[in-house]
């Protein structure tokens, strides 16, 4: 069964479900009701297209590259939050596994870019990485707070189950890369598989 709050109906294509109180507009989550507990229904549960398949079927589709770098920090909490207000579907991330392990946002496998402070990823730990933050002066508005790195977990834990995330690892993307990069790799990719999710919204980028 499939219900919307009180005072809502669900919308035609297109437009949003509401609630109007006389003074606010909310907007309302469709659930399914199983005679105690309301659970939030997701884009699979309804329609049963996966987050990718929904965003393919879109003429045209959009991805917020980098969180939107061109605009707010590059791969930064602020960067996602307002991708997401403004109804992107897809995020793109980039990531370097950093020396305990985590993998880290980020374009270039240093962070000198970034941040103004020269730290080869692979070789810092994440104890010193997150206590970098990220520059504005290369977006549309640089004057604005700077922000800190994250994680991809940190990024994963933002983004809702039906957005799309197009994941670029960086260090072989382009091409194979050394030993310690395929290890990378394919801990990465046995991180992924401990979801089954992530088989229907993470689209592996690759060049060549």
């Amino acid at each position: 069964q499939i219900a919307f709050p009180p005072a809502a109906v669900e919308p035609p294509d297109g437009m949003r479900a509401v609630h109007w109180d006389g003074t606010t507009v909310t907007d309302l989550q469709p659930v399914r009701w199983d005679g105690t507990t309301a659970h939030p229904l997701t884009l699979a549960t309804v329609t049963g297209l996966t987050p990718i398949d929904a965003l393919l079927a879109a003429t045209p589709f959009y991805i917020s590259h980098r969180t939107g770098g061109g605009d707010w920090p590059e791969f930064s909490a602020r960067g996602i939050t307002e991708s997401l207000a403004r109804g992107y579907k897809a995020v793109e991330l980039s990531v370097y596994r950093c020396q305990t392990g985590e993998f880290v946002c980020s374009h270039d496998w240093t962070t000198t870019r970034m941040t103004g402070e020269a730290h080869e990823i692979w070789q810092t730990p994440w104890s010193v990485l997150s206590g970098l933050t990220s520059t504005a002066a290369n977006t549309s508005d640089p004057a604005q707070s700077r922000t800190p790195l994250l994680r991809l977990t940190d990024a994963l834990a933002l983004l809702p189950d039906d957005v799309v995330i197009f994941l670029d690892h960086k260090d072989t993307s382009a091409e194979t890369g050394d030993a310690g990069k395929v290890a990378s790799r394919d801990a990465l990719l046995d991180w992924l598989d401990l979801d089954p999710a992530n088989t229907g919204r993470v689209i592996w980028k690759a060049f060549k």
